[in-house]
């Protein structure tokens, strides 16, 4: 199973790089649970990329993928060439895009977790048959403490 996460305010904190609460467990355990877990990030500039990297290493992911999306490239385009079969995504990700979970088809076959309210990744179940089905009930994931 692969696992494709925004990288901002899912792994790490838009501000300072430092971690989202919670996740170096959460990706550490879907690893170990034999997922491929790989990131997606708006931030393309080389050093700004280095210390993204450093950051998420930080986690326990010892070489992480990252694919960074190139200025007036869109999110959607680097979902479908990554094909995951999850993405994580939440309300602040896709910028002023429309959120990627919305411009998916059937055919891309990725199932999509969107994340709203103070919850985030730290939520999710770590056993990957909980989160596919988590995944596959309606495509969406609205926090109860989101309003």
């Amino acid at each position: 199973m692969k696992i494709l996460l925004f990288i901002e305010n899912n792994v790490l904190n838009s501000d300072d790089l430092s971690p989202v609460t919670g996740v170096a467990s959460k990706v550490q355990g879907w690893i170990s649970n034999g997922a491929e877990v790989e990131f997606v990030t708006g931030i393309h500039k080389f050093l700004d990329l280095k210390k993204v990297d450093e950051a998420i290493q930080k986690l326990g992911v010892s070489h992480p993928k990252i694919h960074a999306r190139a200025e007036g490239e869109k999110y959607i385009n680097i979902v479908r060439e990554v094909k995951p079969n999850i993405l994580l995504e939440n309300e602040t990700n896709s910028g002023e895009e429309k959120k990627v979970a919305d411009r998916l088809k059937p055919e891309d076959k990725v199932n999509c977790i969107f994340l709203t309210g103070e919850k985030g990744v730290d939520s999710l179940p770590v056993d990957l048959d909980e989160l596919r089905d988590l995944s596959e009930e309606d495509g969406e994931v609205v926090r109860e403490d989101a309003y």
